[in-house]
């Protein structure tokens, strides 16, 4: 997949979620390379979902032409509506 051959960096923000939800780096870069699910958001945004254990993580992240920005990194409870498990 092409998306893995770019740089991968992270704000501000998705660094101090990460910390919080005690997501590692390894994690999002899992989630971006092999997502579950993917669904596009406002702005421009994308969400990317992994299934970790009994949570849900989402990525979201703004897709450059050079290098893949995320935003933030939350684990959730449940899956996005439009996913069918």
């Amino acid at each position: 997949m092409q998306r893995t051959t770019k740089l991968i960096k992270f704000t501000r923000h998705a660094k101090n979620r990460m910390r919080w939800h005690k997501i590692s780096e390894d994690d999002v870069v899992n989630c971006l390379a092999n997502p579950d699910f993917q669904e596009s958001a406002l702005k421009g945004k994308n969400h990317s979902w992994k299934k970790v254990s009994r949570k849900f993580l989402r990525v979201t992240f703004i897709e450059e032409e050079m290098a893949i920005i995320v935003i933030t990194a939350v684990m959730r409870r449940k899956p996005p509506k439009r996913w069918i498990l």
